[in-house]
């Protein structure tokens, strides 16, 4: 990586959008209130502590992004003669 002496580089902030947060998913549980089973005999009501896991679509591309601090480039070796 070279810089260009005089340019400047970097950001002080830099948020993350979609496209360069690692891709991920995430899981939840849903509670379910009321399991229900129909019979020849009406409606039953079942198990009020079930939950079923449930998975989020993925997010997020993994590109890359900037991580370099507010920098000016400069020459380090300066020739005098």
């Amino acid at each position: 990586m070279s810089f260009t002496a005089g340019a400047e580089y970097g950001e002080y902030l830099h948020s993350l959008d979609e496209n360069e947060n690692g891709k991920h998913n995430h899981y939840y549980y849903s509670p379910v209130i009321q399991q229900v089973q129909q019979t020849n005999r009406g409606t039953v009501y079942g198990n009020y502590n079930k939950q079923y896991k449930i998975q989020t679509d993925n997010s997020g591309e993994g590109k890359g992004h900037n991580n370099i601090q507010p920098c000016i480039g400069t020459y380090i070796w300066r020739r005098i003669s």
